[in-house]
């Protein structure tokens, strides 16, 4: 027998740690356990602690190749999969022009027909490939300027077609917050709408000149009085408040944390995005981040883990196979990080709903993922990282892979300390 590679250690004061990145295993050992198990002399471990680490990854068989793992799980997320993710987008207009955003903002909406094609596609792919749950995703443009007219109608046909067929259904929604009304969110109750993207853009005076319009020049407290009354609205809520930073607006974010209340911090997940006209600035940014979680923590608010490898064996949603992005024109695309041309369509939802595919679907089919290249299998901390500086649509488009380790580094380690906080840990002495 032989140590994992994916073995990360951690000291906290006096105390050892071995954290496992594949099975999620955190232990406390003592010096000299440690340093054997480090040290390969395996049979000199007392037996039953062999037992433990054999069970949990931190041992394996001396001719296995862990790798073969990652390999094996991404092969079979991208094509056994059953999830099918539809996310739609109703219209590319929307209220704000945030002088970030890569789409083009104009007058559009899905057609009566289109709505047909859409519901039709999605019962009938979810036949077809026997899905077991079906992920609703709704984006834009703004979603919720037809949230009665499109949203609402799709959404509770889906919902009731799962039901009686024993599909789980999820929604989901990335909105800029601004036209959330009481009565809506009694509907979204309805229709299980129970996960929200929402961008802040620093405090209310940063926030303000990113995100407004000439009927609403303070979108900012209109915004966080919204997720207030979502978070007390909706049951079972998932509410990730994205806030894109900036080198201008990074040292606001402690000011914006503090505007929310201590009871609904316990439903927001804090998720820091550099905005990507800033993306050379992220390490150089990374310890005010790191601060920032940190603080986020501490106030009571949830910060996402780095994602689970038996959730996550892939470099992106692009990867599953049956993952659809539709526009309101019915073009279909894999990514929402993109504009909406018709360059990047694989393919379209015809009136009759089925789904006819161009020759970039098959290449993104049969293209190999990011994270199956010979560096990648090599690094200690794949299943954490999951190359996780680039996509299937980045290497298919011809952008340069970027090596982000001493970042993950640090990502692995303070997810491994906030575990060690929130419960305590196996002890082995």
């Amino acid at each position: 027998m032989k140590h994992s590679k994916y073995i990360i250690p951690y000291k906290e004061q006096d105390e050892l740690y071995i954290y496992h990145q594949i099975s999620e295993s955190l232990l406390k050992v003592d010096e000299s356990l440690y340093n054997t198990l480090l040290e390969d002399k395996i049979t000199d471990l007392p037996k039953e602690f062999q037992v433990i680490l054999k069970e949990k990854g931190f041992i394996i068989p001396q001719k296995m190749e862990e790798s073969i793992f990652i390999k094996y799980g991404n092969l079979k997320t991208r094509y056994q999969g059953d999830i099918l993710r539809v996310t739609i987008l109703p219209t590319l207009n929307c209220n704000f022009k945030c002088w970030y955003c890569y789409e083009q903002h104009y007058p559009s909406k899905l057609s009566e027909e289109g709505i047909i094609a859409i519901k039709t596609f999605i019962i009938n792919e979810a036949i077809q490939k026997k899905i077991k749950r079906i992920e609703l995703d709704w984006f834009g443009g703004e979603p919720l300027l037809y949230f009665d007219k499109i949203i609402f109608p799709i959404s509770i046909e889906i919902k009731e077609w799962a039901k009686e067929n024993e599909v789980q259904f999820v929604n989901m929604i990335t909105t800029n917050g601004s036209l959330i009304t009481q009565e809506r969110i009694s509907l979204m109750n309805n229709i299980n709408l129970r996960s929200f993207q929402i961008t802040f853009d620093g405090d209310k005076e940063y926030h303000n000149k990113v995100r407004f319009s000439p009927k609403l020049v303070n979108s900012f407290d209109v915004i966080l009085n919204n997720i207030h009354t979502l978070c007390r609205g909706i049951y079972d809520i998932n509410m990730d408040v994205r806030i894109n930073y900036t080198m201008e607006n990074i040292n606001s974010i402690e000011t914006l944390l503090d505007r929310f209340d201590k009871d609904i911090r316990k439903f927001i997940s804090i998720s820091m995005h550099i905005v990507w006209q800033e993306s050379e600035k992220i390490i150089d940014l990374s310890p005010k981040v790191q601060k920032i979680k940190k603080l986020a923590s501490d106030m009571g608010f949830k910060i996402p883990a780095i994602k689970s490898f038996n959730r996550k064996c892939t470099t992106c949603y692009t990867e599953n196979t049956e993952q659809f992005v539709i526009n309101h024109d019915l073009n279909v695309y894999k990514c929402t990080a993109r504009d909406f041309t018709g360059d990047f369509s694989i393919g379209k939802i015809l009136d009759n709903g089925s789904f006819m595919p161009n020759s970039l679907y098959f290449k993104y089919y049969t293209t190999s993922s990011p994270v199956l290249n010979d560096n990648c299998i090599q690094c200690n901390l794949l299943p954490s990282c999951l190359n996780s500086g680039s996509c299937l649509q980045k290497k298919i488009e011809g952008a340069e892979t970027k090596c982000f380790y001493k970042l993950i580094q640090k990502e692995v380690l303070n997810m491994v300390k906030r575990k060690i906080q929130q419960k305590p840990s196996s002890t082995q002495k």
